[in-house]
């Protein structure tokens, strides 16, 4: 991830930016970072995920966000998830453009978010009271780790790296065969 410049902007000189821009901006504590174009697996993954919640959800009171739907963590980080998932009445921040309450949040990972997405993301998520669940998909090869927040802050790992296995949602109290993510996707690069 690269910052537009060094400047540190306010949480208002953010949402000016965000106005103008014609691409996605996030914002982390002063710092704005420019969304780069995903390549076409990181694409194809990332609609197989939402069509497929979709389709798992839809007699639920759930809703799934795709990456275009922006996130308020907390006054000072906003950032665009990959998808996002909330249950019961959707909470917006004052301006009614950034979700505050997902369930489930999904990244998928590449070479440039890899270390971003595991780790500072995943801490700055982890402050968000209504999540209870972090995913991560790979664009690079077939696999996925999950986090389950369980009883106060202990979260129950999971992964998978086999095309025959399954995604568990605890969360949503599904499960999602890895191959229905990846069966539509281009042969990876070496």
């Amino acid at each position: 991830m690269e910052t537009i410049d060094e400047k540190k902007y306010t949480v208002e000189e953010y949402f000016s930016l965000v106005e103008e821009a014609e691409y996605k901006l996030e914002y982390y504590r002063g710092q704005v970072y420019a969304m780069a174009g995903a390549k076409p697996n990181h694409n194809l993954i990332n609609v197989q995920l939402t069509k497929t919640l979709s389709l798992l959800l839809e007699d639920k009171d759930c809703y799934v966000f795709n990456s275009d739907q922006a996130l308020a963590i907390q006054e000072d980080s906003y950032f665009y998830p990959d998808a996002m998932v909330t249950c019961g009445p959707v909470e917006l921040d004052n301006n009614r453009t950034r979700v505050l309450n997902p369930i489930l949040i999904v990244e998928i990972l590449s070479k440039g978010t890899r270390g971003f997405d595991k780790d500072r993301k995943f801490d700055l998520y982890r402050e968000i009271p209504s999540l209870k669940e972090y995913l991560l998909l790979d664009s690079e090869s077939i696999g996925f780790q999950s986090f389950f927040k369980e009883e106060g802050d202990l979260w129950r790992i999971s992964s998978g790296y086999s095309i025959d296995q399954t995604i568990p949602l605890y969360s949503l109290d599904l499960e999602i065969p890895l191959e229905r993510i990846y069966k539509k996707i281009l042969p990876f690069e070496n």
